[in-house]
C-alpha cells in the first residue's frame, strides 16, 4: 500500500516532492529500514553521545558498529571532531539528533554544511524535536543529495499513539532505503 493521501500532505507540508519521502510506522521503524541499508553486518555508524539509546540499540541488533563521538564541556555538538572521526572511522551512516535528545543541543548550519560537504555517505538528520528549536535542515536538501531527514508526529503534534514517521530525501535514496522497510506496516487509520 502507498498511502498517497498522507505523501501529498506531506509533500505539500513539506515542499518535497513525495517521491523523495518514505512513511512508516513511527520514526524508528525508518531508522531501522535506513541502518539496515546502511549499515548492518559489519558497517559503522557514527553518532554524538550522549544521544537517543535507540541508536546504539538498533546497531546492535544489527550488526552494525556504533562510533561514538562526545559532545563537548557544555554539551555542544563539536563539528570539526565529528569530521575528524568521520576521516578517521569511515562510517557508513552518520546519524546527526538535532535537536540532540537528551541534551537539546543543536547544531551550527554551518558545521552541518562542512560535513556535508566533507563526507560522501549518507547523513540522517534525526528532526524529532524540530519543531521546538530554531528550525529544519529541510533547506540542505535541495543541495546534498547524501541528507535525510527523520521526522515524526508524535512530538509537537502530539500523535505519539498513532506511530507515524517520515523520511524526506533525495528520491533515489529514499527509494534504497524503502527496499530495507518492511511493506504494509502502517495502518489506515493512522494515514
Amino acid at each position: 500500500m502507498r498511502p498517497a493521501a498522507l505523501l501529498d500532505g506531506l509533500a505539500a507540508l513539506t515542499g518535497w516532492p513525495a517521491d523523495g519521502l518514505l512513511v512508516g510506522n513511527g520514526s524508528n521503524e525508518l531508522l531501522h529500514a535506513t541502518i539496515l541499508a546502511s549499515a548492518a553486518v559489519g558497517g559503522r555508524v557514527l553518532t554524538v553521545q550522549p544521544s537517543f539509546p535507540l541508536y546504539d540499540r538498533l546497531c546492535r541488533l544489527l550488526g552494525a558498529e556504533l562510533v561514538g563521538v562526545p559532545l563537548d564541556a557544555r554539551l555542544a555538538f563539536d563539528s570539526d571532531l565529528i569530521r575528524r572521526e568521520i576521516a578517521r572511522t569511515e562510517p557508513s551512516l552518520v546519524v546527526i539528533c538535532n535537536p540532540n535528545n537528551p541534551t537539546g543541543s543543536v547544531i551550527a548550519p554551518d558545521g552541518l554544511e562542512a560535513i556535508l560537504d566533507d563526507y560522501k555517505g549518507i547523513v540522517l538528520v534525526d528532526e524529532a524535536y524540530y519543531e521546538f528549536s530554531d528550525g529544519s535542515f529541510r533547506a540542505f536538501l535541495d543541495r546534498h543529495d547524501n541528507l535525510l531527514l527523520l521526522r515524526t508526529f508524535s512530538k509537537a503534534m502530539s500523535l505519539a499513539g498513532i506511530r507515524v514517521g517520515y523520511l524526506l530525501g533525495a528520491p533515489t535514496l529514499v527509494g534504497e532505503i524503502s527496499k530495507a522497510k518492511l511493506p504494509f506496516t502502517l495502518n489506515l487509520l493512522s494515514c
